[in-house]
């Protein structure tokens, strides 16, 4: 069967600094907040070359059904791969019932 949001996705925040033992700082893990469906796509050729002349590339669109507690300085997992939120979640066509959010691939 069919479905509008085939992929399974995780929402992630990356840590923040907390204090260590030596009353330095270090970086905490990242936390899952939760999981959820969602329809990862790639863009077209087109949508690239654009996105790359205005030196702000990405690698993915991400729809999901509407919701406004994903914000940009969130990450998604998808496939084992690491992404970063680009810009703001965009409601598409105003009716509150699909998102899209650009994703770009957190190198390591």
């Amino acid at each position: 069967m069919y479905s509008e949001y085939p992929h399974e996705i995780n929402v992630i925040r990356q840590g923040g600094l907390i204090e260590d033992e030596s009353g330095g700082f270090v970086e905490s893990e990242p936390v899952k907040l939760f999981g959820m469906k969602a329809f990862v796509d790639t863009p077209s050729s087109y949508e690239e070359y654009v996105a790359m002349q205005k030196q702000n590339p990405f690698d993915r669109y991400m729809l999901y059904p509407y919701r406004t507690d994903i914000t940009s300085d969130m990450y998604i997992e998808y496939e084992e791969v690491l992404y970063e939120i680009v810009g703001k979640p965009q409601d598409q066509g105003g009716w509150h019932e699909v998102m899209r959010v650009k994703l770009r691939e957190v190198k390591k």
